[in-house]
This record gives C-alpha cells, sequence and structure tokens, in this order.
C-alpha cells in the first residue's frame, strides 16, 4: 500500500450521500460567509489578529467563529473544505489502480460528477466516467 495523504477514504456512493447530508451545514456556511461579506470582514486577509474587528467586539464577528465550527465539523467527517466562494469540497477517494485522489463538488453542481489526482487541482478535473 503506498503512502496516503488521508485517513478517511469514500466511495462515490458514501460521498454522494455524505453530500446530501451535509447540505445544510453548506447552506449555514454559505449564509455565513454572506454575513461576514456585508460586515466588511476579509475572511481570508486575517487582518483582525490580537485587535478589534469591525463588529466592536473582539478580534472575530461571532459569524466567523461559527464559520470555523462548521468547516471544522467538515473536516472531522473526512471532507476537504478547499473553498468558500463557491463553496468547494473534495472527499478522498481510492482508485482502483491504488492512487489516491479527490471525487469533486462545488456549489451548483447538482451531484459529485468530477475527480481529480491530488497534485493537479480543480483544474485537472475530469469526469467521473475516467475514474
Amino acid at each position: 500500500m503506498s503512502m496516503r495523504h488521508h485517513r478517511k477514504h469514500f466511495s462515490l456512493e458514501e460521498a454522494r450521500q455524505k453530500l446530501a447530508d451535509v447540505n445544510p451545514v453548506l447552506q449555514n456556511i454559505m449564509d455565513l460567509k454572506a454575513k461576514i461579506d456585508a460586515l466588511g470582514f476579509p475572511v481570508y486577509q486575517h487582518q483582525y489578529f490580537g485587535g478589534l474587528g469591525p463588529n466592536g467586539h473582539g478580534p472575530y464577528p461571532p459569524e466567523l467563529e461559527s464559520l470555523v465550527k462548521r468547516i471544522k465539523q467538515l473536516e472531522r467527517e473526512g471532507i476537504q473544505v478547499k473553498g468558500l466562494e463557491p463553496i468547494l469540497l473534495d472527499f478522498p477517494y481510492i482508485r482502483d489502480n491504488d492512487e489516491e485522489v479527490y471525487l469533486c463538488w462545488h456549489a451548483g453542481e447538482p451531484e459529485i460528477a468530477y475527480w481529480h489526482r491530488i497534485p493537479d487541482g480543480f483544474a485537472g478535473r475530469q469526469p467521473i466516467e475516467h475514474l
């Protein structure tokens, strides 16, 4: 067995079911991200370490703390959160040739229909039929 990047791997069916199961969490993440954007908080810049943020209550708005909790929840379940605009998820998978790859989904797609090799990223997505 080759060295793995991830301990948890999904079958295609498991990943599709997990995606359906976490749909409410994904909707919550999108709602939280919209609220954070409306507050003017730059999620990716981390400007407010150790100081007051635009909410005036502390270094992070409560919505950001909730967002981080939701993302960590997904990651504990073995789902890789790769983006928030749009939400981009990867599900570790082992191909028949023993290669570890990602089953890939982003918001707006009806189901998991693509995969990619780990080093290729989103740009290397291929239809699931070529898995």
